[in-house]
């Protein structure tokens, strides 16, 4: 997932719709750390390498290219955190997943759900066709940007309310997202 994530900011500077600034890291350096990742297998160095990719990516951009750019960046800097989780789920280890409590909701007339989501990764908005209510706390998973309803939704619900991730079975969410 990060190296697509590599790959998508690669084509938003190609289109000059993305300007890295600033004495973060570029591309050039990320993409080298990615590579060298891409065909390790042993889990200690791949936690050691991905530790490279902690620095601040400072960039701007459109409004438009804004939730795409914020996913990208947080996919490549999340890849040590989610490393340090240990072996398991390639879901867990590819994307970020937390616990999510519903600011609002609004509904939308589409029969879709519009909300405001809080969790340990940041706040998103997620359309999603699921009954919600506010207040509720459910597992989500940060997955890139995409339109739904007319409304930018940067991430998804994938199981009913609970009270851990603990609670919820991977293996079936696999099959979802």
């Amino acid at each position: 997932m990060a190296i697509q994530a590599l790959h998508r900011l690669e084509h938003l500077e190609k289109q000059n719709k993305l300007k890295f600034t600033g004495s973060g890291q570029g591309l050039r350096e990320i993409r080298a750390v990615l590579m060298a990742c891409q065909w390790v297998e042993d889990f200690e160095h791949l936690k050691s390498e991905t530790g490279k990719l902690n620095r601040p990516l400072d960039f701007r951009c459109g409004p438009k290219e804004e939730a795409m750019v914020r996913w990208c960046v947080n996919t490549i800097a999340g890849l040590s955190r989610r490393f340090r989780k240990g072996p398991g789920s390639s879901l867990l280890l590819g994307l970020d997943c937390a616990l999510g409590t519903i600011l609002t909701v609004q509904h939308l007339e589409t029969n879709l759900n519009l909300c405001r989501v809080e969790s340990s990764l940041g706040k998103f908005t997620i359309v999603t066709n699921m009954e919600v209510k506010q207040g509720g706390v459910l597992p989500l998973v940060v997955l890139p940007p995409q339109e739904v309803g007319g409304v930018m939704s940067e991430a998804m619900f994938v199981w009913g309310p609970v009270t851990s991730l603990a609670d919820v079975d991977w293996a079936q969410v696999e099959g979802k997202v």
